[in-house]
């Protein structure tokens, strides 16, 4: 993936703040 804003990024932090 080479997106950005990552999306597996988003997920990630989205959850945990």
């Amino acid at each position: 993936m080479t997106v950005f804003p990552p999306a597996w990024w988003l997920l990630g932090e989205g959850r945990r703040g």
